[in-house]
């Protein structure tokens, strides 16, 4: 990307582009135990979308897994099929202010923002702890970029304060769409609005519902399942992979996603908010391939 601004703005011609060095990761690099495999990532993504924005859930009110749809016809007809039972949890959601509503109706809001929360994390690298502290005011538009761009594309300060290395920096990131859905879901007032923040009371989201969220998800997922000991007042789950899964793995799975693509590892560490050497030594996945530096 920096090679387009620098020829676009006229700071180099392209015969001034300098060459850029290849790296190869360590022979003996593991892949980060907190970060999501490619599987993992759309399994996940697909029970977030499916559980908490549309409020379905595959479990009944004990706990128990519904089961799966029936196959209908063919060979097959009467054996299971892949496709999970579920049951709309959001009862009474849209009956009027009067209706009962379950619990997880009366979250519904905040579900969605954890979603957004996920996906701006994964598809921008910044982190999640940067997310939390960040207000309207750090977003501004790319006008370098087309109109149709700009409706994919927007400019985010991380202020110094929410970074690991202790310094200001700003990045563009594909991350525009689900910032208008966020923008439509909390009606921000002014510009120092948090992005995530308590309807009632305008103040951060706790730190029991950033915890809670992801291990629900995972759970709905298939990726976890309640641990013993569970309950309300305090949330357990077992991971099945044996990872250590947590908001901060969103940021290193973009990382280790970007380094599989051959992004080069300036513009990975400086979205990841951390040193070059780290990215190399930390971030690079076993595969054996070459990656950019």
């Amino acid at each position: 990307m920096w090679k387009e601004v620098a020829l676009t703005e006229g700071f180099i011609t392209r015969d001034q582009l300098p060459e850029i060095p290849y790296a190869k990761s360590p022979k003996d690099q593991s892949y980060r135990r907190s970060s999501f495999s490619v599987e993992e990532w759309v399994q996940l993504e697909k029970a977030a979308r499916t559980y908490w924005i549309e409020g379905n859930t595959r479990y009944d009110k004990k706990g128990n897994l519904l089961g799966y749809h029936q196959i209908s016809r063919g060979p097959d007809k009467g054996k299971e099929s892949d496709r999970p039972l579920t049951r709309n949890s959001l009862y009474g959601v849209n009956k009027g202010k009067r209706t009962k509503r379950s619990p997880r109706a009366k979250q519904q809001a905040r579900r969605q923002m954890l979603y957004l929360a996920m996906r701006i994390s994964m598809e921008s690298g910044i982190r999640i702890g940067s997310l939390r502290k960040m207000r309207w005011g750090h977003i501004s538009e790319n006008k370098t970029l087309s109109e149709e761009d700009q409706q994919i594309w927007c400019l985010v300060e991380v202020l110094a304060e929410n970074t690991k290395t202790g310094r200001w920096h700003q990045l563009s990131a594909p991350i525009a769409r689900h910032l208008e859905k966020l923008r439509k879901l909390t009606h921000p007032k002014s510009k120092q609005d948090l992005l995530f923040r308590n309807q009632s009371t305008g103040k951060a989201l706790s730190d029991r519902i950033w915890r809670d969220g992801l291990q629900e998800m995972l759970v709905e997922s298939g990726l976890a399942t309640w641990a013993e000991g569970d309950s309300n007042d305090l949330r357990k789950t077992d991971i099945t992979s044996g990872k250590n899964l947590t908001w901060h793995s969103f940021q290193h799975t973009w990382a280790s996603f970007e380094l599989a693509r051959e992004i080069p590892v300036e513009i990975v560490s400086n979205n990841f908010s951390t040193s070059i050497q780290y990215a190399q030594e930390r971030l690079t996945h076993r595969t054996g391939r070459e990656i950019r530096t």
